[in-house]
């Protein structure tokens, strides 16, 4: 079972698939509306024919289209199966996903290797919706005008979409924020993004969780970009990253004494000197871990990651040639 799925599934079932096809379907609507025959190769460990008699499959019943898009330059070609009829999105809740609609290629590389990553780590607690998302964040009391969003106009005025690139966002002790790097051989966009997302991760880590960043490029040069932004936004203004500090440690020392004072624990309160000292104390740590961290950390940890299903190039396993 795919956890962040929730259950949402089992709409699907009427459309006669097997479990792990549902499942299947319901991931990629969710977090790309388009899949490669080698992610659903590889995601099932099977052979490329089943992956390519399912995809035939979906476009026999009118509920996709299979397309070749040209990946890097126009004399390479891979072939993606995009899940186009709204039947199923209205089936899962989504009904106005703008997954399942045509768009440019840029767009089209990033929902790939966003599925990419998402499928790598299936254990993550995965906020594949734009309600998820805005949930999850004011919940911890982020307010909507301070969260990613664009305005979009239209006949109904305007409206805007949190959120709007649509990239893995993961919940959790450690919440996970993918970017994808559209492949413009410029930092200006991921920077941008992260200045989106500032206010939002300031206000998380205030709150105890750490933040994690991956950065997936469509180009190999992309790496090097990404990490010189990447290792600046986990470092203070004197180069210190955040995991120099000792906040987990100060964090449970505070735990440890908050449930000694409240059941009078004689050992907490000799480990300190007493009771008046072990109250100090507590009060110390609370006054220490309240104020924000260090100045100008965005983040807590990240990673360059690399697709074992797309070549590094940005080309798929199984080019198809003009």
């Amino acid at each position: 079972m795919i956890a962040h799925l929730r259950g949402r599934e089992e709409a699907l079932e009427p459309f006669g698939w097997s479990q792990e096809d549902t499942e299947w379907v319901a991931m990629v609507c969710l977090n790309s509306g388009m899949f490669t025959r080698t992610q659903y190769a590889d995601y099932f460990n099977v052979h490329h024919s089943r992956a390519a008699r399912f995809v035939q499959s979906l476009v026999d019943l009118g509920l996709a289209v299979d397309e070749a898009i040209p990946v890097i330059s126009t004399r390479n070609r891979t072939r993606v199966c995009r899940i186009t009829h709204k039947s199923i999105y209205r089936e899962l809740g989504v009904p106005n996903i703008r997954h399942r609609r045509n768009a440019g290629l840029s767009v089209y590389l990033r929902r790939l290797l966003s599925l990419d990553y998402v499928i790598e780590r299936p254990e993550l607690e995965w906020l594949p919706t734009e309600d998820e998302k805005v949930r999850f964040c004011t919940h911890y009391g982020v307010p909507h005008n301070r969260l990613p969003h664009r305005i979009y106009g239209g006949a109904a005025g305007c409206v805007a979409r949190y959120f709007h690139l649509k990239l893995p966002f993961a919940g959790g002790p450690t919440c996970t924020f993918v970017y994808v790097d559209p492949g413009n051989d410029t930092v200006t966009e991921m920077r941008y993004w992260g200045q989106t997302h500032e206010h939002l991760w300031a206000r998380l880590r205030h709150r105890g969780i750490k933040i994690h960043v991956a950065a997936i490029g469509v180009k190999p040069d992309a790496d090097k970009r990404a990490r010189t932004v990447l290792d600046g936004w986990a470092r203070d203004r004197d180069g210190i990253r955040a995991g120099d500090y000792r906040e987990a440690e100060l964090r449970e020392e505070l735990d440890a004494l908050s449930r000694g004072i409240g059941t009078f624990d004689s050992q907490i309160f000799a480990r300190y000197g007493g009771q008046p000292n072990a109250v100090r104390r507590w009060q110390e740590l609370k006054d220490m871990l309240a104020k924000p961290l260090p100045y100008n950390i965005r983040i807590d940890t990240f990673e360059i990651w690399r697709s074992r299903r797309i070549y590094p190039e940005g080309v798929d396993l199984y080019e198809i040639p003009e």
